[in-house]
């Protein structure tokens, strides 16, 4: 071991004799600190107007007057989507999902008005974040440093000294690879340090202190991984090459394919394997169904005559307007349960096709480290397309809720005499409205997220196993001249 961080400090302090490396060191940290400090700006700024459009929608609808409780579900609720702490450090699909859904009874929204798409920006890797440059930027920079770490060795003739006084191949490999993890560091722990910081400055770190300093432990511990395996991979190619040129190019090269170009790729075929139906698609199939079942504001429809009469014969009268309760209401309230059941059977299938393409991707963290990290980065930065799957179920729960609330206010206190929502006997005292519960988003907990990129943290540990059993396997295939 002595052997190693002989090798490992030795290999550092060359790296960092070189002014160029020192530059490129000032550089990427400042443009890390600059990022940083502008997205978590940012990320403040939009979660204190998004906390005071959520609270402006809420005093709307406490101070609306008294009303039918049904005109009250199509006045509607806008919710507006807040942003995780930690989603300054990844911006992941942040920009390019919806941030606001306008709820109302009998009909599911999308959530709309994505940053993205209110820009004319073209941005290949996703917004630039202080985890777009770590994974990119420094990867690309470690290959660069990395590619004739030991080919050099061998062209200036010292590698065969070096091997002859007793130093292993393995000691050499590790060695040079902890050393040039070590000059990673000088990037990584800054930017994690004013990570840190800021979080505990963070307006919004309130929600679960200790939830969300075990995401950063995560996030901090799978960037070191990650880099560990690109030092040693950088460095096992470098030793296997023939010279400095060959290494360099076989790194570029899988910078190019594994970084730049297969995420893209992979994306092209998992929609074209897996594609999902468009919009109108989808509303088509969904109102094509309904048509099938039933129609709440039909009153000739056979299913709810059917339900009418059933309702009859088992209170025992003649006409719906003997019964104990308001039928209108319980007829709006079995509709919107019945339309809700078939629109969540549809977006279910919709749905799996999304994760069908996403867990595509997800799988590609088997053959790519960089897939690897990236996944994991955008999961635990609450920035990805499960997030935001979550999002919008805990939306529709609340939509269902806001529009059975209002039909449980029509049955229980609007009387079957009045004939429609114009009569004045049927507006409710605003009061019933400040008694509906408020929403709150949950984010994933860390366990959620843990399940969900399982496969992408064993990819990490694997392939920094794999390269150490690799190194011992390639052992005599490693050229002394």
């Amino acid at each position: 071991m002595n052997m190693v961080f002989l090798i490992a400090k030795h290999t550092r302090k060359s790296l960092l004799s070189k002014r160029e490396t020192i530059f490129i060191i000032l550089l990427l940290n400042v443009l890390l600190f600059v990022v940083t400090f502008i997205q978590f700006e940012n990320n403040e700024a939009y979660n204190d107007k998004i906390s005071k459009l959520n609270e402006q929608v809420r005093n709307n609808w406490d101070n609306n007057p008294d009303k039918h409780p049904h005109r009250m579900s199509h006045y509607g609720y806008v919710i507006f989507r807040a942003k995780h702490p930690l989603s300054f450090f990844d911006r992941g699909l942040d920009n390019y999902v919806g941030n606001s859904v306008f709820l109302e009874a009998h009909k599911q929204n999308t959530v709309n008005f994505s940053e993205q798409g209110l820009s004319d920006i073209s941005e290949p890797f996703g917004e630039i974040s202080a985890g777009m440059i770590l994974q990119i930027l420094l990867t690309l920079v470690l290959l660069i440093w990395g590619h004739d770490i030991v080919s050099k060795e061998r062209e200036k003739g010292s590698l065969k000294l070096l091997l002859t006084q007793g130093v292993k191949w393995s000691h050499l490999i590790v060695g040079k690879s902890l050393g040039l993890f070590y000059l990673s560091l000088t990037m990584v722990i800054p930017v994690v340090a004013l990570l840190g910081i800021l979080l505990w400055l963070s307006s919004a770190s309130a929600i679960n202190d200790s939830e969300l300093y075990l995401k950063y432990g995560v996030l901090v511990f799978s960037y070191l991984i990650y880099f560990l395996v690109i030092c040693f991979f950088v460095v096992l190619v470098s030793a296997l090459s023939r010279s400095s040129k060959m290494a360099l190019t076989i790194l570029i090269g899988y910078w190019l394919s594994f970084v730049v170009v297969l995420p893209m790729v992979i994306k092209v075929i998992g929609e074209s394997y897996l594609p999902s139906p468009s919009k109108v698609e989808f509303d088509i199939a969904f109102e094509k169904d309904m048509l099938e079942h039933a129609d709440s504001h039909n009153p000739n429809d056979p299913y709810f005559n059917g339900l009418r009469d059933s309702l009859l014969k088992a209170y025992n009268v003649s006409s719906v307007k003997e019964l104990p309760f308001n039928y209108s209401g319980y007829v709006m309230k079995e509709g919107e349960k019945l339309s809700s059941s078939i629109y969540n059977k549809h977006k279910s299938n919709l749905e799996l096709t999304y994760l069908q393409q996403q867990n595509f991707v997800k799988n590609m963290a088997v053959i790519s480290p960089h897939m690897a990290i990236k996944n994991i980065s955008m999961a635990i930065s609450s920035s990805d397309y499960g997030e935001y799957l979550n999002f919008e179920t805990q939306v529709e729960a609340y939509r269902y809720y806001l529009a059975q609330y209002l039909n449980d206010l029509q049955i229980e206190h609007i009387s079957n005499d009045v004939g429609s929502s114009a009569d004045k006997r049927a507006a409710l005292d605003h009061s019933h409205w400040k008694a509906m519960k408020n929403f709150k988003y949950t984010f994933y907990q860390l366990s959620q997220i843990i399940r969900n990129e399982v496969l992408s943290l064993l990819s990490l540990l694997i392939w920094c196993l794999g390269l150490l059993v690799l190194m011992i396997k390639l052992r005599r295939s490693f050229r002394v001249i």
